[in-house]
């Protein structure tokens, strides 16, 4: 049976599932070899073999579903072993794990944070009339919901203001996050009360 040895892990991937998304109640197929739509796909698979080393920081367990970067999908990134096609991937560009209850566990340096949507008062009247069709999300802010142990400038909870650029989207499960390097991204400041980000003085 594979083993990982050193810094890749191999991971036991649906590639029907990866290049494919949701339209509704209609699977739409992804064009995989294009750079811009790399980012549209679910990017996950389930352990197969993690090398001991990472598997014991993280407590990774094979069958774990993770989270990667796009390489997984990556032809030459293709493994046959076993009986399977598996992809082999660095142990630096998996972002992290989705348990079974629905909570996160993020790997290396990621932070894996939720988009902060406006404050209903900016779209529904006193009346309870909507102004506008669906509220908006904030520009640079984001809730922290997954925070690797290594990054110490946010905590899990924690609502903050990122620089631009910093952000990357994915999806969980048709939700949307961002995807944050902790050594890329640059947070300006974190809120000390939830609240006042809705307050235009703060932002």
């Amino acid at each position: 049976m594979l083993k990982a040895k050193n810094e890749h892990l191999f991971i036991d991937v649906d590639f029907d599932e990866n290049s494919k998304r949701k339209l509704g109640d209609i699977d739409i197929y992804i064009e995989t070899n294009r750079d811009n739509t790399r980012r549209l796909m679910v990017m996950r698979g389930r352990v197969y073999s993690c090398p001991p080393k990472f598997a014991e920081e993280y407590n990774i367990k094979d069958g774990d579903l993770v989270y990667c970067h796009h390489f997984m999908l990556d032809k030459n990134n293709r493994v046959h072993a076993d009986g399977k096609e598996l992809c082999m991937i660095h142990q630096g560009q998996v972002f992290f794990r989705l348990n079974d209850d629905g909570s996160i566990d993020a790997f290396n340096e990621y932070v894996i944070s939720e988009p902060v949507i406006e404050h209903e008062s900016n779209y529904i009247s006193a009346s309870g009339l909507m102004t506008k069709a669906n509220p908006d999300e904030l520009k640079l802010i984001a809730d922290a919901v997954a925070v690797a142990p290594k990054v110490k400038e946010v905590k899990v909870g924690d609502r903050f203001r990122y620089s631009p650029n910093s952000d990357y989207d994915i999806y969980i499960d048709g939700k949307k996050y961002y995807k944050m390097r902790g050594s890329n991204f640059d947070i300006d400041f974190v809120y000390l009360n939830k609240e006042d980000v809705y307050d235009s003085r703060h932002i």
